[in-house]
């Protein structure tokens, strides 16, 4: 449950759970998949807090996520 944004010839995918959003974890991860070389690779930068359930979106050079669940099954924001 987490997103998928592309990025001109990039994907980024942000956050997401593991085992899904009752029981899971959340995660702060991100990677980057490269459509031109077809080569994916996690990004040394995470999120501020692991999340999932969220949406996300770019707007101009900023990223907007709203919404939500944290490891304590708590929107953050």
């Amino acid at each position: 449950y987490g997103q998928l944004i592309r990025v001109g010839d990039v994907m980024l995918t942000l956050g997401g759970s593991l085992n899904g959003l009752e029981d899971g974890v959340s995660l702060d991860l991100i990677s980057m998949y490269n459509v031109t070389s077809n080569e994916w690779s996690d990004l040394d930068v995470k999120l501020p807090v692991p999340l999932s359930g969220f949406v996300a979106r770019i707007v101009g050079p900023n990223l907007y996520m709203f919404g939500g669940l944290n490891n304590d099954g708590v929107n953050p924001s």
